[in-house]
């Protein structure tokens, strides 16, 4: 049998007799890409804590996870205008609009840039006038304490201004370029912190590295946004305007709202443990998701990712049939590796955390159960989303799913006086997940007909 045709036809069986050559051989670079990338980011996942917590020991680690916390949590007012600008060059490139694809990215630029001095204003603010008075920080002085943040927040603002030159290097649908580099710096930046910890055995030195890191990865970015995009992506001042700024903006929110869910359901509610807790417990808890919760979002994201782009093309070229064909293959795909994934943790998830984290002895069987439930449940809603998120049409789960996440944390802190326990943090996640995937779904239904509207 020919190799070539091998590869169209075999690799990706089950998509088969609904993509043409050009878009299984995308599909593929951009899946074999995404795995490397999904590899990256397990190896670096699975080695990162047990390293930090051998160097710092279990609450130095629940420190370092909360001082990177806190910069995270300025992202709830980044408006994530590349992603919106992302989908919408990729509408105009697939309808061959040249003006619209420069149009839209000189405005993402210009009101990214705007959004980053704000948040810059806000961070000098806090490090300046904050006193940082918590328990968790009882170890460090403070004005190292405020130059490690401001190490930290740097490094955030550097990757911002990296995401906008990362858009012309995806919006065409070759996703494999950017996750390359995202695969090389993934690693290249926990490797530094590691041997920077190593050591000197300081956190103002892991700062340091995440710094160093965020400038290597900007001058990467900037050296092949140049090299592939000569001719292509015309940036003009004149062709910046306020009217197209506020159409980005509009359809910048829903992503806004989506980083924003991210933000509270991760970093914040870290931040909301170690408020109420102790280090040790932040510690513990972080490893159950990087294990149990983030490690399974990163391996179904390997082909989610990729066929986004297709669900975006084929919406440009009105091809409502084939991408609601795929679609539905990929939820029942999707729906099934969650129930495997239950049922295989709950029996050898505590072997497994074991043989990563030997020196702690410590498990918790029903925090474990809890965050797989919940983590399986998220990731097929997320799913169930991806049909609008492709055409920039998902403001509806964004609003909801926001609206959820701010309520389990207000009712966490409510309760709390009467039971003081973060179990009970993660069963209002997944209660809100759940609420979360029955909307989905039904929004889902709603575009699919719409689509069935036009196609009559």
């Amino acid at each position: 049998m020919d190799k070539k045709k091998f590869n169209y036809n075999y690799i990706l069986k089950f998509l088969k007799e609904d993509l043409n050559k050009v878009q299984v051989k995308r599909l593929i670079k951009n899946f074999i890409s995404d795995i490397s990338l999904n590899i990256i980011g397990i190896i670096t996942q699975l080695i990162f804590p047990p390293l930090m917590i051998m160097i710092y020991g279990l609450e130095g680690f629940g420190i370092w996870i909360f001082l990177t916390a806190i910069p995270s949590s300025l992202t709830i007012i980044n408006l994530n205008i590349n992603a919106a600008a992302n989908t919408q060059m990729s509408i105009f490139y697939n309808k061959k609009n040249k003006k619209g694809m420069c149009e839209t990215y000189t405005n993402s630029v210009f009101t990214s840039l705007f959004i980053i001095f704000i948040l810059i204003i806000i961070s000098l603010l806090l490090i300046n006038f904050y006193d940082f008075d918590l328990n968790i920080f009882d170890k460090l002085d403070t004005y190292d304490l405020k130059i490690i943040l401001i190490y930290i927040f740097t490094s955030l603002y550097i990757n911002l201004i990296a995401d906008v030159l990362r858009i012309g290097l995806t919006y065409k649908g070759k996703l494999y370029q950017d996750t390359y580099i995202e695969s090389f710096f993934l690693f290249f930046s926990k490797f530094l912190i590691i041997i920077f910890s190593l050591v000197f055995e300081s956190f103002l030195l892991a700062a340091i590295a995440l710094f160093l890191s965020s400038v290597f990865r900007i001058i990467t970015y900037y050296y092949y946004f140049l090299k592939h995009n000569k001719g292509t992506i015309m940036f003009s001042s004149k062709l910046f305007s306020l009217k197209q700024s506020k159409k980005l903006l509009k359809l910048s929110f829903p992503y806004y709202l989506w980083s924003v869910n991210h933000f509270v359901k991760n970093s914040f509610q870290i931040i909301i443990i170690g408020l109420y807790f102790n280090a040790n417990i932040v510690g513990l808890i972080t490893t159950f998701k990087t294990l149990f919760y983030f490690l399974p979002i990163k391996i179904t994201n390997i082909i989610g990712r990729s066929l986004t782009y297709e669900f975006t093309k084929y919406y440009a070229e009105k091809k409502f049939s084939l991408l609601k064909k795929i679609f539905a293959k990929f939820i029942k795909t999707i729906s099934i590796c969650m129930i495997i994934y239950i049922i295989i943790i709950s029996v050898i998830g505590e072997s497994i955390y074991n043989l990563w984290i030997t020196n702690l002895q410590i498990f918790d069987y029903i925090l474990m159960i809890l965050i797989i439930l919940d983590v399986s449940i998220y990731i097929i809603g997320y799913y169930f989303a991806i049909i609008n998120r492709s055409i920039n049409n998902f403001l509806s789960q964004s609003v909801f799913d926001t609206l959820m996440n701010i309520s389990t944390i207000l009712i966490f802190v409510y309760l709390y006086k009467w039971y003081q326990s973060y179990y009970l943090l993660f069963i209002l996640n997944i209660i809100t997940t759940i609420l979360l995937l029955l909307f989905s779904i039904y929004m889902a239904k709603k575009v699919i007909k719409s689509f069935d509207l036009v196609s009559k």
